[in-house]
């Protein structure tokens, strides 16, 4: 889910096809601001002015064209643009992005033939399209932050640190985890990249995916089939602090090639999604210490139907969140993804059979 708007980012970063271009002398373009801020489904403009035309008696008719087909033009003639040597040199393109994201505009003739035909000096313009409501995002951040919170505080009343100590002296289940989440997975998504996906901004986001670490549903989940809560939180724990390596490590390796820049890693959101995992747990394990018996009730009674709400609901905040994902979604995405999560539970599950792992072991692991 994190990663899904950087995955949108990348996706609109797709050079344009290469096409003829003008010769520079006809004319050149200048606009206000090369970088133009915008709201999804709000329209928008900016000015564009034409300089240096060596006139005749036809006009210079223009077009624009985006790279996100969700781009639309929203005057009367549509993406055109006319200029007349008696007519103003300025004029204003008017248009409206029903997407968030970054997209490139590049302008254009047509020549008798309909062909287009780009304009070498002219300019290429970054429209920064936000969302529609920063403050619902926040607070739906915020909402989903104190939902995970409780859900993981009611989860440290099921720990057990002598069995979480217990584990660290004794790590085949962390080991197996840490493998399978950094050693497999960052190799099957590269793989299942090259094989379903067209472009490399995509596999690059596939390959973030198969480079992150595992989030707290996997405890949820692990919790309500009732497999070893202990266990879960421990390679949770661990493997999000393993990240700050292990993520920088892979992209580096393979990410890097495959776009031909630097991939900055979000060392601050990782920290902070380690805290956010740490202190709710610790506050239950505080809980159960103190108030022991009323723990019991809590987990007996109020923990496993929460995480089912949880569960439950997470997703259908996230979809509507980015819905904007299954308008950019192809099967080449859906089965791609679907292979990566099957590949990492099947060899998880696989491993923590072949080490004599015991059944909550094995639903932890995979």
């Amino acid at each position: 889910m994190q990663f899904l708007p950087l995955l949108v980012v990348l996706l609109n970063y797709i050079e344009f096809s290469s096409q003829e271009t003008v010769a520079d002398d006809e004319f050149t373009l200048s606009v206000n601001d090369d970088q133009v801020q915008a709201v999804v489904d709000v329209p928008f403009n900016f000015t564009i002015s034409i300089h240096d035309v060596k006139w005749t008696n036809k006009p210079v008719v223009l077009f624009w064209e985006s790279n996100g087909v969700y781009v639309v033009p929203r005057s009367e003639l549509g993406n055109k643009l006319v200029f007349s040597k008696e007519g103003p040199g300025t004029q204003m393109v008017q248009l409206e992005a029903n997407l968030f994201g970054i997209f490139n505009l590049r302008f254009y003739t047509l020549d008798g033939g309909g062909k287009k035909t780009f304009l070498a000096g002219g300019p290429e313009i970054k429209l920064v399209v936000k969302r529609e409501n920063i403050r619902k995002k926040i607070i739906t951040t915020i909402a989903v932050t104190i939902i995970i919170s409780v859900a993981l505080a009611l989860m440290g009343l099921d720990l057990d640190m002598q069995v979480v100590l217990a584990t660290l002296k004794k790590p085949v289940g962390p080991l197996i985890g840490m493998f399978c989440q950094f050693i497999l997975m960052p190799l099957f998504s590269y793989f299942l990249g090259w094989l379903f996906l067209e472009t490399n901004y995509e596999q690059l986001g596939l390959l973030l995916l198969g480079c992150s670490p595992g989030g707290a549903h996997s405890n949820f989940w692990t919790a309500m089939f009732h497999g070893d809560v202990n266990l879960s939180c421990t390679m949770t724990f661990i493997s999000t602090l393993g990240s700050f390596a292990f993520t920088s490590l892979w992209v580096f390796l393979l990410g890097t090639p495959l776009v031909g820049q630097t991939i900055p890693i979000p060392y601050k959101q990782i920290a902070i999604s380690l805290a956010s995992f740490t202190v709710p747990l610790i506050a239950g394990v505080a809980f159960k210490y103190k108030w022991s018996k009323q723990a019991a009730t809590c987990r007996r009674i109020i923990a496993r139907p929460f995480f089912f709400l949880v569960l439950i609901t997470l997703p259908i905040i996230a979809i509507s969140n980015n819905i904007h994902f299954f308008y950019l979604c192809s099967w080449r995405h859906a089965v791609s993804g679907a292979c990566l999560g099957f590949l990492g539970l099947l060899f998880g599950a696989g491993f923590a059979v072949l080490f004599k792992q015991k059944r909550p072991q094995i639903i932890a692991i995979s």
